[in-house]
C-alpha cells in the first residue's frame, strides 16, 4: 500500500490513478514500486468518473439536436401573391381643383352684334352672355372729349339712355353715369400707347 500524493489515502502500489480523487498519480510513485507490479493489470475503477463526464456531456448534445428538429427555424416570409384575376387597390379619385382663370368657365354665348361709325371711327358693337363691348378702329384718342362722346353715341344707340344730365364717377376701375333711368358704367381697354381699343358697357 502507498498514499496518494493529492488527497493522502491508501492507495494500491500499482494504482496509477487515485480512486478517492480521480487523480494521476506521478510517475514517481511508480518508480519506486517493485518490478513485479508492473506485471499486474491495472484497475480502471479510478477513469470512470471521467468517463461519467464525458457521457453526460454526449447526452446533452444529443438532446440539443432533437429539440432544434422538434421547434425549427422561422423562414423569412414570402410577399403575398394577389391572384391572377384581381384588381390591385384603387386609390381615391380626387377632384380636380377649381379654377378661377377665364379658361375654367364656359365661353359666353353671343345675344347680338352690330356694327356703325361714330365720328371718323368705325366700331364693332357684341353683346354676350359675359357683358357688352364695344371695339374701335382706329383706336379712339388719349382726350376726355372725345371717350366722353363715344359713351353718349353708344348709351343712345345701344340702351336708348341719354348721358347728358348725368356727372361721371368712379368705382373700382369704371366710369359710371347714374341717370334717372338706369346706372350705366363703361370699363375702357387702352393700348400701351394709352389709346382706347375697347370699353365694356354695364347697365344696372
Amino acid at each position: 500500500m502507498k498514499k496518494c500524493p493529492f488527497c493522502a489515502e491508501d492507495v494500491q502500489d500499482a494504482a496509477v490513478v487515485c480512486k478517492h480523487c480521480a487523480r494521476d498519480i506521478p510517475a514517481a510513485s511508480l518508480s519506486a514500486r517493485p518490478t513485479s507490479a508492473l506485471n499486474q493489470p491495472v484497475k480502471l475503477g479510478g477513469a470512470l468518473p471521467g468517463l461519467a463526464i464525458i457521457g453526460g456531456g454526449v447526452i446533452i448534445y444529443m438532446m440539443m439536436l432533437l429539440l432544434a428538429d422538434f421547434y425549427p427555424q422561422p423562414t423569412p416570409s414570402e410577399p403575398r401573391q394577389q391572384p391572377a384575376n384581381s384588381q390591385p387597390p384603387s386609390e381615391p379619385r380626387q377632384q380636380p381643383a377649381e379654377s378661377n382663370s377665364p379658361a375654367a368657365d364656359a365661353a359666353p354665348t353671343v345675344i347680338k352684334t352690330d356694327s356703325g361709325q361714330w365720328s371718323k371711327f368705325k366700331y364693332v358693337y357684341i353683346e354676350t352672355t359675359d357683358g357688352t363691348i364695344v371695339t374701335f378702329t382706329p383706336f379712339l384718342p388719349r382726350n376726355d372729349a372725345v371717350l366722353m362722346g363715344a359713351f353718349s353715341h353708344a348709351s343712345r344707340r345701344f340702351l336708348n339712355i341719354d348721358l347728358a344730365t348725368a356727372e361721371p364717377s368712379l368705382e373700382d376701375g369704371w366710369i359710371v353715369f347714374n341717370t334717372p333711368k338706369a346706372k350705366v358704367s363703361f370699363f375702357i381697354v387702352k393700348e400701351d400707347t394709352g389709346e382706347v381699343h375697347s370699353f365694356r358697357i354695364r347697365k344696372e
